[in-house]
């Protein structure tokens, strides 16, 4: 009987170890998952972080004379889909603070072409420039690659925004 009853102990002390080590374990897991959710709601941005994301303006009037400076961004050959699908924060921040414009797309869809129409506002039928190429008589016999070293000096000697 006595070896029945030190049997007995022993099992219930095993029983008191074992709960005692998973009582200690979810302890911990519980104690990590508070940790983590304080840091996670203590980085997120709040309410007031969102309002002040478009609070830096420019001030200096120097800049602001006769207007506003105008930035635009261009993103060759970058799909629709990525800026719709909200992975572009910067972008997005940009969009949200600033202004955006749909997409109005030209026909032929090239570079050169497509930056014209940027800065001029009409399509390439209306400019001239249909291509990546450009034709001089003065330059070459044949068209040139707007790209290539060889017409280089030709269209970066004034900028865009000055021939407007």
């Amino acid at each position: 009987m006595e070896v029945y009853t030190e049997n007995a102990g022993k099992r219930e002390a095993k029983r008191r170890n074992m709960r005692t080590i998973i009582f200690g374990a979810i302890a911990t897991v519980v104690i990590l998952a508070l940790v983590g959710v304080v840091i996670w709601l203590s980085v997120r941005p709040g309410k007031e972080d969102q309002d002040a994301r478009c609070s830096k303006l420019c001030h200096n009037p120097k800049f602001l004379q006769p207007h506003p400076p105008l930035i635009v961004i261009s993103l060759d050959g970058y799909a629709h889909k990525y800026l719709s699908k909200k992975i572009q924060p910067t972008l997005e921040k940009i969009a949200e603070c600033g202004v955006s414009a749909k997409v109005y797309s030209s026909f032929p869809s090239q570079t050169f072409p497509n930056h014209i129409v940027m800065a001029t506002g009409l399509y390439p039928g209306h400019h001239g420039i249909v291509g990546n190429t450009i034709y001089d008589r003065n330059l070459s016999s044949k068209p040139e690659y707007l790209g290539t070293n060889s017409v280089d000096g030709h269209y970066v000697k004034e900028p865009v925004s000055a021939i407007l």
